[in-house]
């Protein structure tokens, strides 16, 4: 991967542009939580779906976004987050996303798996699973890191009764 620090490209510079490990950002458990919840906004896309008309709301699933264009998201004061689990992610012009962009990148692609060009932006952070990586333009920061983007990434679980672990109190205590 050919990273200059020097350019300014990532806000601040967080890049790691030789990961030392092969594992998932997010576990499989809480990967199947966010993608619970997207289901539950209507904003989960199934493989074989079209193309999403828009990647905007606080959890977007996508199983496959092969052929399907980045789009600006979401705004400054709610980001959101978006999974993608197969397919690369482009953003140009002056479009901005705000929020999680997460790449499962189950493709195994080892080229750029976000290209970001022109003025475009990223406000917030994005995850790579594997060896996929990021191609920024050179105009300015395409990459500002917001730590506020964790927050748009939960899930939805169920409760489950473990045995003997909860008792049941009588009434008035």
């Amino acid at each position: 991967m050919n990273f200059d620090p020097g350019k300014g490209q990532v806000s601040p510079n967080t890049a790691q542009p030789s990961p030392t490990t092969s594992a998932a950002a997010v576990s499989p458990v809480d990967l199947a939580a966010f993608k619970s919840r997207a289901m539950a906004l209507n904003t989960y896309y199934p493989a074989g779906a079209a193309c999403p008309s828009s990647l905007t709301g606080p959890a977007v699933y996508v199983e496959d976004f092969t052929g399907c264009g980045g789009a600006a998201a979401n705004s400054e004061a709610a980001p959101g987050a978006l999974y993608i689990a197969r397919g690369t992610f482009s953003l140009g012009g002056n479009s901005v996303f705000y929020g999680l962009l997460y790449m499962g990148n189950l493709q195994g692609s080892s080229g750029a798996v976000v290209t970001i060009g022109g003025t475009a932006l990223i406000q917030g952070t994005v995850a790579i699973d594997g060896p996929g990586g990021l191609v920024a333009g050179s105009s300015k920061a395409n990459v500002i890191f917001d730590e506020r983007v964790f927050d748009a990434f939960q899930g939805n679980a169920r409760a489950v009764r473990t045995p003997s672990t909860w008792r049941e109190l009588p009434r008035g205590q």
